[in-house]
């Protein structure tokens, strides 16, 4: 559920107007051409990830077919390091960074992988992991005390003690 839900959001971002028949064409892998594939995998390879986010039982997709005619005006959308930074054949110039991911995420191996080439390119990076975490739980960090989780404050505190470490403002001379 949560791909078909990603795979929406993005057909929605890069403005497709047939937007069923471009979910289908994401989820079965025809969004992009084989070229584009084998150019990109070495971004997005899954043998990538550390050993103990791969589940023993995982099976990898191989997606044979390629770019469905559709698509190909997308395609380099989806390739554009402006939408998935994961993109960008250079990181080396990229500020500090604090990447959080969470398990039950569709983008938790892309920030994984990410943050991994961010530490490879020499960017100083922050990957914050936390497990039984879903897409969106940052929104019950604070508030009503049977909502909050507790999981999600800690997650906004490393944030902002990452930000306070590395943001400094300067004025006459002064730091703030």
């Amino acid at each position: 559920m949560s791909i078909f839900i990603i795979s929406g959001v993005s057909v929605s971002y890069l403005g497709t107007k047939h937007y069923r028949k471009h979910i289908n064409d994401i989820m079965n892998g025809r969004h992009l051409s084989q070229e584009s594939r084998k150019k990109y995998k070495q971004y997005v390879d899954w043998q990538k990830l550390p050993d103990k986010f791969i589940p023993e039982d995982y099976k990898p997709h191989s997606y044979t077919k390629d770019i469905s005619e559709p698509m190909i005006k997308y395609e380099a959308g989806y390739l554009n390091h402006l939408n998935w930074p994961l993109m960008a054949e250079d990181l080396s110039n990229l500020p500090p960074a604090y990447i959080l991911t969470c398990e039950f995420d569709p983008l938790r191996d892309d920030g994984i992988l990410y943050h991994g080439r961010l530490v490879q390119s020499g960017v100083d990076a922050v990957h914050d992991h936390f497990w039984g975490a879903w897409h969106g739980w940052l929104a019950f960090a604070y508030g009503h005390t049977v909502l909050q989780v507790p999981s999600a404050t800690q997650a906004f505190v490393n944030a902002t003690n990452f930000i306070e470490k590395h943001l400094t403002f300067k004025t006459n001379k002064t730091e703030i």
